[in-house]
């Protein structure tokens, strides 16, 4: 199925027997073959606090160890996930800190990392999903432990939109 915008060269299905270990492993290889390094990975799953539903074993911030596999493998890794990075007042944090979860995942694999805070809704149309803009504040966590925040409503300045194209390919 065609992704706008850009279009992607190459998507995978994952199974729900496929393991954390055996995904990050199919990237590599993937990346190792013609390509040598991707621009972006994107993941599109369910998700929650400092968590993403995929596979066998899903990934959280307390289970993301075979992301150090991509070191220096990818510049982006986007996670298409409601709520990733959202914050929980209770305090209460079972898969670890959302921040921690992007920021781990950012210096392990030397990608930047992007994480949304709230939920997220996708249209399709004639055949093409068009994520469109985002719902509410994106988290982008850099390798060198700075953060960025786009779409934060802030009475004081204009809120800056995420042009994600832009980003991936300045």
């Amino acid at each position: 199925t065609p992704l706008r915008p850009p279009p992607a060269k190459q998507t995978w299905s994952i199974t729900p027997a496929d393991t954390l270990e055996h995904i990050c492993g199919w990237i590599v290889a993937c990346a190792d073959g013609a390509h040598a390094k991707f621009d972006a990975v994107h993941i599109m799953a369910h998700g929650n606090r400092a968590y993403v539903q995929i596979g066998s074993d899903n990934i959280s911030a307390t289970h993301c160890a075979p992301f150090v596999k991509l070191k220096d493998k990818t510049r982006w890794i986007v996670f298409w996930s409601c709520l990733v990075g959202s914050d929980d007042d209770s305090g209460n944090f079972p898969h670890g800190h959302a921040e921690y979860f992007g920021a781990h995942i950012s210096r392990m694999t030397s990608a930047n990392v992007l994480v949304a805070r709230q939920e997220q809704t996708y249209s399709w149309s004639a055949q093409v999903i068009d994520f469109g803009d985002w719902e509410g504040p994106v988290d982008i966590f850099h390798p060198n432990a700075t953060a960025d925040i786009y779409q934060e409503p802030n009475p004081f300045r204009a809120v800056p939109k995420l042009d994600l194209e832009k980003l991936i390919f300045p």
